[in-house]
């Protein structure tokens, strides 16, 4: 394996864009020795399940939306989500999957915690750094700007688009009307603009067309999208208010929800209920859906004017008081209903079309079609098409008096009148302007023989034309009356030679920055495919391997009833407890530094661990970060995860003080090793080397359910029976089998504090069916869904809500079992299918037979912790016993009642 004790920053794969696997492991075989920051489409598959901790960011990284294809459901309770409480239940809820567990954070001061390790520190200013043994491996801020994050795109697009002094901002964007960017129309009203669904890179889109991509406001949309999620991720930063609008309130309020209170950027937006055919007041807009047959049909009116968005062809809805104009999406062209004749004018890209109600006067049309003044130095017209237009212009003006009618149009030679083949001229721009209010003046009834002759002269002209360059910033004015419509070209006040250099270089720092941010993954995802194949991966799933040799406890399991297996686990742990365990040791230590809290893990141990407990919320911390990077942080909060050992010893100055600080220790360990003499900590766990003692369960020396490799269906590999924190103590893999101290007496759990005799538990009791029954312990349609799908999925079964009936690729239909038919259950028991069962059933049955072992486990538990003669170190290992008791638990309700306990018992 590759060495990453000089180069940590190896340990990070970068998966995709705002993706990242962490390797927090030392050895082949260690447990899940992978950490996720981010989401991704392009996470592999074969490191789902090598994944131990999920680290959720309040800056949210990737997605939430592809979460879902990011985990591994099938063993949700091998994996946690760690972060703030408050942001990781909000994650939850939206993915609607609160089954997962999820640790928190100890307050911390600096990042330089006592133990060696992975460590992650969450700020207040949502950003997240990971350290693998004191050494830096992962910077989210800094990987935020280096890697080019959506928000860093987006930022760096802005500053783009703000140099191009063209561009169409809310000024430009008054009145009503709609404008394409990236083949999408998009509507706008009074500076603000409104998508109906919108694309993921629509902000890359408008900015490339020179629309200002902030000035959006409003969403028109039935579900949550990725355009969305960038949406929210930008306005929360630019503090803009976002309105939503739509049929599915629910699903859009989560999204809502999990932005909304993100820190530090607090996203301002509402949702606007928009009922089918009924008109709405959505901010500046009044849109009614479903204007037409289609649903997606979209109406807004204002000032005296629909326009109304089809994604086919259709008639635009006028009334006597409304005139109005359709936009065809899938052309991408608007469509003028006159006198029965559509009119079709195409949409250019980034040109925005103002609706105006009315049509303005001769003069008026003409000041506004053919003012060319302000651009007569522009250097955007030759001298000679400058002479043109205003020969033009003056043929326009005399056009009521015959004589000088015939004077003007004669001195209006072809030559002169040709446009040149430049994209960049404003020349043919005018002429067809021209087109238009000839047009009109053929339509006005008065000198029509005059206007039909200098319209059918300019056609010619216009005819050979070039289309405008994109970098020629123009708007549309359309006019509408119930009878007539025109559309008039108005160049940007501001276009000239200077300015359309300014525009073209916006354009490519736009897309430089979106070719700069396309990075190539597949290497990254390479490395880290040849890592996987390094790793023992069997190993790397299973908390621990299934062992050649079995200690007794284990071989006697085999046969046992959930019921028995527990109670012997149970007696096998009380058997280790009272090995390991001395009062007068403990009181000892406490005299002399306190309770010990830092946990000390085993050496092939990298399963995460929490420095505090899950419900530990968030305080703030006084102080400034030494990183020059780091400018916001006031506060700093740590979660160990990964392989954790207290530093034993630490450097003291002078060889006189070493020399006797060696001797010291070498008198205690031999007292300790002829007397007994208690020692501190880490002295204490020397000396039992020496003596030869076991070693005392730690909080850290947990046992996960065995998860089965996904790709196997040996039942060799399939779990074992649930295992709970120090309750295999007895069956390790270090354990003799024929050692009776540490493997007999299975049939007796023994209080080492009162003597009592209380692990033989019966599920049966009434005390038992009473309690569950009284606090409604049952299971739930979520439970019964997700055990479901776990034993479906354990036993080659596809999924529920897959494809029914023989499908190429998918494991058996899970709503067809049949008699004989053997279910290897999460716990490592087998039920045989008789005749009746359903994989539902079965699932129901082991949920609620389970909940009748654990609340038997919690009743003997509570009942010790209660017990006068119980001293304090044993009460904190009951509650570490009822934390993994609520964390293995498959029940939501018994989850959430023990969560209950803990208030209650003031944990």
């Amino acid at each position: 394996m590759e060495d990453y004790g000089r180069r940590p920053e190896r340990r990070v794969f970068h998966v995709d864009s705002e993706c990242y696997v962490v390797y927090v492991g030392k050895t082949p075989s260690d447990y899940r020795p992978f950490v996720r920051i981010g989401n991704s489409k392009e996470l592999p598959e074969n490191v789902k399940s090598l994944i131990n901790s999920i680290v959720v960011s309040d800056a949210f990284p990737g997605s939430p939306l592809v979460e879902q294809h990011n985990l591994d459901l099938r063993r949700s309770s091998d994996f946690r989500y760690v972060g703030d409480p408050r942001t990781v239940d909000r994650f939850k809820s939206f993915l609607q999957h609160r089954e997962i567990p999820a640790e928190g954070y100890q307050t911390v001061a600096d990042e330089s915690p006592d133990d060696s390790g992975a460590y992650v520190y969450f700020y207040e200013d949502a950003n997240i750094r990971l350290k693998m043994d004191h050494r830096a491996v992962f910077d989210l801020a800094k990987r935020a700007k280096e890697d080019l994050h959506y928000s860093e795109r987006v930022e760096q697009m802005s500053h783009a688009l703000r140099r191009d002094p063209v561009r169409t901002g809310p000024d430009s964007l008054q009145g009503l009307g709609c404008v394409v960017a990236g083949g999408e129309v998009y509507l706008f009203q009074n500076g603000a603009t409104a998508a109906v669904g919108l694309h993921s890179e629509y902000y890359r889109d408008l900015a490339l067309a020179g629309v200002d991509p902030d000035t959006l406001h409003l969403v028109i949309t039935e579900e949550p999208g990725e355009g969305l999620v960038r949406l929210f991720k930008r306005a929360a930063r630019t503090s803009k208010s976002i309105l939503v609008a739509g049929t599915n309130g629910d699903d859009l309020r989560n999204l809502i929800d999990l932005f909304t209170a993100a820190k530090p950027h607090v996203l301002k937006a509402d949702i606007a209920t928009a009922p089918v055919g009924k008109w709405l007041k959505a901010g500046d807009f009044r849109l009614r859906r479903g204007a037409g047959e289609d649903e997606e049909d979209v109406g807004i009116e204002y000032g005296g004017v629909r326009l109304s968005l089809f994604p086919a062809t259709a008639a635009p809805s006028s009334t006597s008081k409304i005139v109005g104009a359709a936009v065809n999406r899938a052309r991408r062209a608007l469509i003028v209903s006159r006198h029965g004749n559509n009119v079709e004018i195409p949409l250019r890209e980034g040109v925005p079309y103002r609706m105006q109600s009315g049509i303005p006067d001769m003069q008026e049309l003409l000041e506004a079609s053919l003012n060319f003044t302000q651009f007569a130095e522009s250097g955007l017209m030759t001298e000679s098409e400058r002479q043109g237009l205003t020969l033009l212009r003056e043929a326009f003006d005399v056009v009521g008096e015959a004589s000088e009618f015939k004077k003007a149009f004669a001195e209006l030679p072809a030559g002169l009148m040709s446009p040149r083949n430049d994209p960049q001229s404003l020349f043919s721009l005018y002429l067809k302007n021209a087109v238009v209010a000839a047009g009109a003046g053929i339509d006005s009834g008065a000198h029509v023989a005059s206007y039909r002759k200098l319209s059918e002269l300019l056609n010619e002209r216009v005819a050979a034309a070039p289309e405008l360059a994109p970098e020629m910033r123009h708007s549309v004015t359309v006019y509408l009356d119930a009878k007539r419509a025109y559309s008039v070209i108005i160049p940007h006040p501001a276009l000239s030679r200077g300015s359309v250099a300014q525009t073209i270089a916006a354009r490519r720092r736009v897309r430089a920055v979106e070719s700069q941010a396309e990075r190539d993954s597949v290497s990254e995802r390479s490395r880290l495919n040849r890592l996987i194949e390094e790793l023992d991966t069997e190993k790397a799933r299973r908390k621990r391997p299934k062992s050649e040799v079995q200690s007794a406890p284990e071989a006697s399991a085999k046969g046992m009833t959930l019921r028995e297996q527990a109670a012997a686990r149970a007696a096998a742990r009380e058997k280790e407890v009272e090995k390991t365990t001395d009062k007068k040791d403990v009181d000892a230590k406490k005299q002399r530094s306190g309770v010990e809290t830092t946990k000390s893990s085993t050496a092939d141990s990298t399963t995460v661990g929490v420095l505090a407990e899950a419900d530990k919320r968030r305080t703030s911390v006084s102080g400034k970060a030494s990183e020059k990077d780091s400018k916001t942080k006031a506060s700093a909060f740590a979660v160990s995860v990964g392989s954790t050992s207290r530093q034993t010893s630490r450097s003291l100055r002078g060889p006189g003080i070493a020399a006797a600080v060696v001797a010291g220790i070498l008198v205690l360990l031999l007292l300790a090793f002829f007397l007994r003499v208690p020692l501190p900590g880490p002295l204490e766990r020397i000396a039992d080397g020496v003596r030869g003692d076991s070693p005392t369960p730690t909080p850290l020396d947990t046992d996960a359910p065995a998860p089965m490799d996904p790709d196997s269906t040996d039942p060799a590999v399939m779990p074992e029976t649930r295992v709970r924190d120090g309750e295999d103590s007895a069956v390790s893999d270090d354990a003799d089998p024929t050692d009776g101290d540490a493997a007999g007496d299975g049939d007796r759990g023994v209080d080492p504090t009162t003597g009592a005799d209380d692990s033989a538990v019966d599920t049966t009791t009434d005390a038992v069916a009473e309690g569950i029954e009284s606090h409604g312990l049952t299971a739930t349609i979520n439970d019964i869904i997700v055990w479901t799908n776990a034993i479906a999925a354990e036993n080659g079964y596809r999924s529920l809500g897959q494809p029914k009936g023989e499908v190429a690729g998918l494991g058996p239909d899970p709503d067809w079992i049949f008699p004989g038919s053997n279910f290897v259950l999460p716990d490592g028991d087998v039920h045989v299918v008789e005749p009746g069962d359903t994989l539902w059933g079965i699932a129901t049955d082991y949920i609620e037979h389970q909940v009748a072992v654990d609340f038997a486990e919690y009743l003997r538990l509570t009942s010790r912790y209660q017990s006068e003669e119980v001293d304090e170190v044993s009460r904190e290992r009951i509650i570490r016993e009822l934390s993994e008791l609520q964390r293995q638990s498959p029940s939501e309700r018994f989850r959430a009642f023990i969560q209950e306990q803990f208030r209650e018992l003031e944990v």
